[in-house]
């Protein structure tokens, strides 16, 4: 999907296709965990918790992670921050190296891993 395409070819049906299931595929996921939530009284729980944690926070939401889920960690702390929730990214080889100092008392981490 990587192709420019000129502004007057029109875009074809297996690529609306294509898209479909991607959108599909995410929608499919979404209610797989909405139902692991809504059976699963341990994982209401959990996950209560973690938005307590996330709603108590006088802080950053930091987020840490390499690779994908770094990238994953930093749109997710764009979000936060656009939703009124500061939030900033440390990598965790550059944590090492002294950037671990950027995380406070009252911050939440959130280490993202796969």
């Amino acid at each position: 999907m990587n192709k420019e395409r000129p502004q007057s070819e029109p875009v074809q049906a297996t690529e609306y296709t294509f898209i479909c299931e991607v959108l599909q595929a995410e929608s499919d996921a979404i209610n797989r965990i909405s139902h692991q939530i809504e059976s699963n009284h341990a994982t209401q729980e959990q996950w209560s918790k973690a938005i307590d944690i996330l709603e108590a926070c006088t802080g950053h939401v930091v987020f840490s992670g390499m690779g994908k889920s770094g990238l994953v960690g930093a749109k997710l702390s764009a979000t936060f921050s656009s939703i009124g929730q500061p939030s900033h990214v440390v990598h965790p080889a550059e944590a090492l190296h002294g950037d671990i100092g950027s995380i406070k008392k009252n911050d939440v981490v959130i280490l993202m891993g796969y």
